[in-house]
């Protein structure tokens, strides 16, 4: 299993890959933060440590950074050889939304990795995607009250919803059926309030086909609260 793996990323340099991080929302429980991606940890800047390992994991990348509340700042402070697009309305529609403008400037690109703007994690989450199936990343790092998935006993996922285990990591990389569906589902305006989880669903309601990761050198956690941002200073050695 570990060769295929190893094969799998011997060619991964040849291959462009966007990734989206949407961080245009509000934090509500920690707005007077400012945006959740500026957010210190030791000493650096969450967006520096998400497009540090970004960079390791896919030598050949786009980053497409979606900005929205705290907007000025996050562009002031975030690196320059990045794209940046702002969700002007931010505050009447959801993540979906971000996505669905971050999806745009991939063109026709096959290779898409969308990564939360609140979420810290370490390089092997994204070393472990396979850039052949789309997948998302399960961490045993989440809280209680995030989305949970139920995972069929292939490691296929069936359907994601609140109150199950195995939770979503809030990464997702997305090709080929998975990808077009995305796209065609998100173009709608009427799914612009939805979660992603919820149009992740309907993906597979519609023939799309998930594989579920997990390896106990993953390690991400999503950043909503002040006790969240105490933990994360000791969470990525």
């Amino acid at each position: 299993m570990k060769k295929h793996i190893k094969n799998i990323y011997e060619k991964v340099e040849d291959v462009l890959v966007h990734v989206i991080i949407p961080s245009a929302g509000v934090g509500k429980r920690m707005k007077s933060y400012g945006c959740k991606s500026l957010l210190s940890i030791k000493d650096e800047k969450l967006i520096d440590i998400q497009i540090k390992n970004i960079n390791k994991a896919f030598p050949n990348n786009e980053i497409i950074l979606i900005t929205g509340f705290d907007s000025d700042r996050l562009i002031t402070n975030s690196p320059d050889d990045i794209i940046k697009i702002e969700n002007e309305r931010y505050y009447d529609n959801n993540v979906s939304k971000s996505i669905s403008i971050g999806l745009r400037a991939t063109k026709n690109n096959q290779h898409v990795v969308i990564v939360f703007g609140d979420v810290l994690f370490n390089y092997e989450c994204l070393h472990n995607i396979n850039i052949g199936q789309s997948c998302i990343i399960i961490s045993d790092h989440m809280e209680d009250q995030e989305v949970g998935c139920n995972i069929n006993g292939a490691g296929k996922l069936e359907y994601m919803m609140f109150d199950l285990p195995n939770k979503w990591g809030h990464i997702v990389y997305l090709t080929n059926k998975e990808l077009l569906l995305f796209k065609k589902i998100t173009l709608n305006k009427k799914v612009e309030k939805r979660f992603c989880f919820e149009i992740i669903n309907e993906i597979i309601s519609n023939g799309g086909k998930f594989v579920c990761i997990r390896d106990n050198n993953m390690k991400c956690m999503d950043i909503d609260t002040s006790k969240d941002l105490k933990k994360a200073q000791e969470f990525i050695q």
